[in-house]
């Protein structure tokens, strides 16, 4: 009957320490109680059938005690392959959160110095436009300058809404009203 307990309660204390080993609450719950009783089990088992100078009541406390601290062994690596993983993995996360901040960040300056040197040379070109308008001009050329003053005048808003994107990704946009001619924009569109 002892030796029947003896290997029910081993084949437990397997199936916890191969169940339970990565979440170390449960693992102790578990396994602790087991490998005392395992423990007294063997020794009360093996002393009441042998004489204590029977070299077989030590072999069989060895084994026990053996087998357990192998198990402790196992429980305890698989353990820390969980928690090393854990860490490569929140290590994994940080660079590449930093990586994509970098990248971020990047496109960001990219867009407000781009948008900087694009805007210099079109408000000179719409300057020159409005200079020239002053001229005398035929009705024609009033009609093709007035068409490049309206495309110059909305490629600067494009590139002042593309400022203004990477100064809402900054942080730095601040929203002014301004007043708003629908009429002249409509009929600038339909030109």
């Amino acid at each position: 009957a002892q030796v029947v307990g003896l290997l029910l309660i081993l084949g437990a204390m397997v199936q916890v320490v191969s169940n339970l080993s990565s979440d170390r609450a449960l693992f102790y719950a578990a396994f602790v109680p087991y490998s005392f009783v395992l423990t007294v089990l063997c020794v009360s088992a093996v002393s009441e059938v042998y004489p204590a100078e029977n070299w077989r009541i030590v072999a069989a406390t060895v084994f026990t005690v053996a087998f357990l601290i192998g198990c402790y062994i196992k429980a305890f690596n698989t353990r820390n392959e969980h928690l090393l993983s854990a860490i490569a993995g929140r290590i994994r996360l940080r660079q590449e959160r930093a990586s994509a901040e970098q990248a971020h960040h990047a496109k960001a300056q990219f867009l407000a110095v781009m948008s900087h040197e694009l805007r210099t040379p079109m408000n000179a070109m719409i300057g020159s436009a409005e200079l020239l308008r002053r001229t005398s001009l035929s009705l024609e050329q009033r009609q093709q300058l007035e068409t490049l003053l309206d495309g110059g005048e909305m490629l600067l808003a494009l590139l002042n809404d593309i400022l203004d994107m990477s100064n809402i990704e900054a942080g730095k946009l601040q929203v002014e009203a301004i007043p708003t001619d629908l009429g002249g924009l409509l009929e600038g569109l339909a030109r």
